[in-house]
């Protein structure tokens, strides 16, 4: 009996052994050789959190995580200070804009219709203003006499004598029988042929070539030798003798083709000086804009040439008008004509009456210069001309956005520099990049000097750091998500877990503590002995002893910083009853 009954409890722990095998069986991995080394200890310092301590920690940076997506090694975690960090390019006044391959530029000239630009330009003839009338033939003088009669046969006898000349007989209609009275006799002379005149109690007198002053003195002496008071007045009173011609081409251009126009006349010349300026006004000879007028005086032998502008200019010298002077006035009447062209792949442009012309890589100041030195050597009947850019086809720039949720996918775009100033936050703005405030935008600008990366937010906020674009370049915008922030919570009876904080929230102690199942809803929880881990070597646990709900002031005051770790304590008799 015996036997059996031990057979049978053999039999049954057999029977439970064989049961339990699937819990009892251990899984072994078989290592060809072990690790000599052991596991990493750390160095634990414990320090009593108190408030003071609490706002010692707060003072210190929130040191945050940044994701960096990309291909293999570019894909990476980087310290949100690292990333920050950048280098701007050198500051540089923008580029002057040089024409590349592509451009098409437009030529504007003004064409002058007559050969005014052929003229030699001279100087203003010297004059003068106080330079008395000289008499010549066809001028008329008036002799104004007082005489003193006896009766009225004298003054008809003096009537009579005068009778050759031109009397003015309203000053003789009263001479009749009036005696020993004054008496005003006037009588005109015409300078005939032979250059005399013949004046009433005077006689013939030779005029031409003499001044008026020269003819009174000579009419004194002989009324003081005939015995006749020299009492008397000679004027001019007709100016026929000297004169100035004036001639007006206006040429009009159309279609190529020349009209030529004239007016002007003859300037009859007085004891007044008549200036150059007085006459052109006088005539209409005005500045137009656009038109180039030439004034060319003949003087005797001398031609003198001269632009309209320097006659009424405000420093100008008067220029007094002589007998025989022959004054031309050229009014050239422009055609402006546009041609438009395209750089070539050789960095040349071909137009009319130059030729080809190399203008690869030179700015519109430099072609206009070079067009200017082409024109002196020729004899061209336009100076005045212009180019201009009227499409920009060789300058460009690269940009390159990457999508956000909800935004519009730029992907990569060509900017095309003109000669405006091309600004790189301008550029940024109006293609939508701007600062998120749960990313970090940085830019990468590369261009032949090297590459220089930067903040968004430093590039907008500084005022004094002002990029201009040049040819070339290349604009990357990378977006920089932050890795999100935790906390690892351990302890007695609590599953391990992770409390997410935020930079902008700042969660404290506290918020970590009495999260739903957190570390004090476990009973096992030993209150008194609450650590925060933080730092390395040496690691500081900050020691809560939180029996005393007062003291959870001081966990709402500590801030948690990423990667804190919080443990708990559990109670002795927990791990008597484990």
């Amino acid at each position: 009996m015996a036997k059996l009954l031990n057979r049978f409890i053999i039999l049954l722990s057999a029977s439970m052994i064989t049961s339990c095998s699937q819990v009892l069986e251990p899984i072994d991995l078989d290592l060809d050789a072990r690790d000599t080394g052991s596991q990493e200890d750390f160095k634990v310092l414990e320090k009593t959190l108190t408030l003071s301590e609490a706002q010692a920690q707060n003072s210190k940076p929130f040191i945050r995580k940044i994701i960096q997506t990309g291909v293999g090694k570019k894909a990476q975690v980087l310290d949100e200070t690292y990333v920050s960090q950048g280098q701007f390019p050198e500051i540089e006044p923008p580029d002057e804009y040089k024409v590349g391959i592509g451009d098409t530029l437009s030529f504007t000239k003004l064409t002058e219709s007559s050969n005014i630009s052929n003229y030699e330009i001279s100087s203003l003839p010297e004059t003068k203003k106080d330079e008395p009338y000289v008499l010549g033939i066809g001028d008329q003088i008036a002799l104004i006499q007082v005489n003193e009669v006896s009766s009225s046969a004298t003054n008809l006898g003096s009537s009579n004598v005068g009778s050759s000349n031109d009397v003015n007989l309203g000053a003789l209609a009263a001479l009749g029988n009036l005696s020993n009275e004054k008496d005003v006799v006037q009588t005109t002379g015409r300078i005939g042929s032979d250059g005399s005149v013949l004046l009433l109690e005077v006689g013939r007198l030779e005029a031409v070539g003499k001044t008026i002053n020269d003819l009174r003195s000579e009419v004194r002496n002989i009324l003081i030798r005939n015995g006749i008071s020299p009492k008397f007045q000679l004027e001019i009173t007709a100016f026929n003798s000297q004169k100035a011609y004036l001639t007006i081409n206006s040429n009009n251009v159309s279609e190529g083709t020349a009209e030529a126009s004239g007016t002007g006349g003859i300037i009859k010349l007085t004891d007044q000086p008549l200036t150059l300026r007085e006459v052109l006004s006088q005539s209409g000879v005005v500045l137009r804009p656009g038109i180039e007028t030439l004034i060319k005086l003949q003087r005797s032998n001398s031609i003198y040439s001269f632009e309209l502008g320097e006659v009424y200019a405000a420093k100008a010298k008067e220029l007094i008008i002589k007998d025989r002077d022959h004054i031309f006035v050229e009014v050239g009447v422009s055609n402006i004509s546009k041609t438009t062209v395209k750089v070539g792949s050789d960095g040349q442009i071909l137009l009319p009456e130059l030729g080809k012309l190399n203008v690869l890589g030179k700015s519109i100041k430099e072609i206009e210069n070079k067009v200017r030195t082409e024109l002196a050597h020729t004899s061209k009947r336009w100076k005045s001309f212009q180019f201009q850019v009227e499409e920009f086809n060789s300058q460009r720039v690269i940009l390159n956005i990457p999508k956000l949720d909800g935004e519009i996918d730029i992907s990569s775009k060509v900017i095309t520099l003109t000669n405006k100033k091309t600004r790189l936050d301008e550029v940024l703005t109006e293609n939508g990049v701007s600062v998120h405030e749960n990313k970090l935008t940085k830019i990468h600008l590369q261009r032949s000097s090297g590459t220089s990366s930067f903040l968004l937010s430093d590039l907008l906020l500084d005022a004094t750091k002002i990029v201009y674009l040049k040819d070339k370049d290349r604009i990357r915008v990378e977006r920089l998500s932050y890795k999100p922030s935790k906390v690892f919570v351990v302890g007695s009876g609590l599953s391990p877990q992770i409390f997410n904080i935020a930079a902008e929230n700042r969660e404290t102690l506290a918020d970590a503590l009495f999260t739903q199942n957190g570390a004090l809803a476990s009973t096992s929880a030993k209150r008194s002995d609450i650590y925060l881990l933080r730092g390395r070597d040496p690691v500081t646990a900050f020691h809560l002893d939180a029996l005393s709900p007062s003291r959870l002031l001081v966990a709402e005051a500590m801030e948690l910083r990423p990667n804190d770790i919080i443990f708990v304590s559990e109670q002795p008799i927990v791990s008597f009853n484990r």
